[in-house]
């Protein structure tokens, strides 16, 4: 099983790599549906990793599988944190990659705190706000690079002179005719 996680890791890190790759010399329009895939990818399949080691790594300390938990706990937060990022990547907007990961690395220390707070003392004062925070950045921050990762693709296109032609099919009904519709979008 930890070579299988090894080999989702390397082709995760490939993934990431092909989404960088290329700096502006081979200047091309980039694909908003596929910023979006990168970052969907890179953050379901290691947290998918994680959820599936966890399970057959059993919740035993003295399991023999132990290792295999402690290196899917790991990589599910690794995807957590660098995988909504990967659309960024993709659109050669590193800041936001960047920024997305040190929130939500904010929020994990948020909710690590938390835990310290109330590790003694379960109703110590701001325990469970600081919770709260940590994990509202932790995912808030997740879903919105998610989200946001087309339209930084799209800026891309936008800041460097592609433009988007659509055809579309549309009838006529005054003159009972089909035609069709292009539009031009800058």
């Amino acid at each position: 099983m930890i070579k299988f996680i090894g080999l989702i890791l390397s082709l995760l890190i490939v993934m990431q790599s092909m989404a960088w790759a290329g700096d502006g010399n081979d200047l091309k329009a980039l694909s908003p549906q596929k910023a979006k895939n990168y970052s969907l990818i890179g953050t379901l399949i290691p947290l998918g990793l994680c959820t599936t080691s966890l399970l057959l790594g059993g919740s035993s300390e003295e399991s023999e599988n132990s290792d295999v938990a402690a290196l899917g706990f790991i990589t599910g937060w690794l995807g957590l944190w660098f995988g909504p990022g990967s659309g960024y990547l993709y659109a050669h907007h590193p800041w936001g990659f960047w920024r997305g990961a040190l929130i939500r690395i904010g929020g994990t220390g948020l909710v690590i705190v938390s835990m310290a707070v109330t590790w003694d003392n379960p109703e110590a004062s701001g325990g469970w706000e600081i919770f709260i925070g940590g994990t509202a950045a932790l995912l808030g921050s997740a879903f919105y690079d998610i989200v946001q990762a087309g339209k930084s693709a799209e800026e891309y296109n936008r800041k460097n002179g592609f433009s988007r032609v659509s055809v579309k099919p549309l009838y006529f009904p005054d003159e009972k005719a089909p035609g069709l519709v292009v539009s031009f979008n800058f």
